[in-house]
C-alpha cells in the first residue's frame, strides 16, 4: 500500500477521496446514471434528490480538482465485477465508450463478489496524461481491504475478448 506524503497531499485531499470511497460515490455515481440511485432499504433504484444531486457535483469537483496530488497506481491491470449485460459489459467487441465519473476497480478481483449475473473484467490501463493517471485510494480508502483504484472520468473502454474467466478490456486514461 502507498503511503500518502502528508506535505505532498493537502488535507483537503485526502478527505475528498476518503469521502468519496464512502458515501459519496453513490451520489456521484447516480449522477452519470441520469439522477437515479440505488437505494439499499428498497432494494432497488430510485430517483435521487435535488440535495443529493448537488452532492455528486460537489463530490466529482472535489475529486477533480484533487486528482493530480493523489498517489498514482504504478501497475497496469486493475479488476472489476459488474453486472452482466450492463455498463462496459454491454459492449461488442471492439467497441467502446467513455465513463463522465470515476471508475472504481481493484489491484485483486474480489471473488466474494462474483456470482449469478456478475461479469469479472480484466483491466489493462493504457497512459494518459500522468496528472490524469489512475489514483490508488487504499492510503485514504474507508474500505482499504478493497484494493481500491479509480479510473479518471473521461477514460475510454474497449472491450477487447476473453481471457479465462475474465471479460477483457483497455480503459485509456484520458490525455488532457
Amino acid at each position: 500500500m502507498p503511503d500518502v506524503d502528508q506535505d505532498a497531499v493537502s488535507d483537503e485531499a485526502i478527505a475528498a477521496f476518503a469521502h468519496y470511497t464512502k458515501e459519496g460515490y453513490e451520489n456521484v455515481t447516480g449522477n452519470a446514471r441520469g439522477g437515479r440511485r440505488w437505494d439499499p432499504a428498497a432494494n432497488a433504484d430510485r430517483d435521487m434528490t435535488t440535495a443529493e444531486k448537488d452532492k455528486g457535483i460537489q463530490t466529482l469537483a472535489d475529486l477533480v480538482t484533487h486528482w493530480g496530488s493523489m498517489p498514482k497506481f504504478a501497475g497496469n491491470t486493475v479488476y472489476r465485477v459488474v453486472h452482466e449485460k450492463k455498463g462496459i459489459d454491454e459492449l461488442a467487441l471492439n467497441a467502446s465508450m467513455t465513463k463522465l465519473n470515476p471508475t472504481s476497480t481493484s489491484v485483486a478481483l474480489d471473488w466474494a463478489r462474483v456470482g449469478k449475473d456478475k461479469t469479472s473484467c480484466k483491466i489493462t490501463v493504457v497512459p494518459g496524461a500522468a496528472a490524469k493517471g489512475p489514483v490508488d485510494t487504499r492510503a485514504v480508502s474507508t474500505y482499504t481491504h478493497e484494493g481500491e483504484i479509480l479510473l479518471p472520468p473521461g477514460t475510454r473502454f474497449e472491450k477487447t475478448g476473453t481471457d479465462g474467466p475474465y471479460a477483457t478490456f483497455t480503459a485509456t486514461i484520458p490525455t488532457a
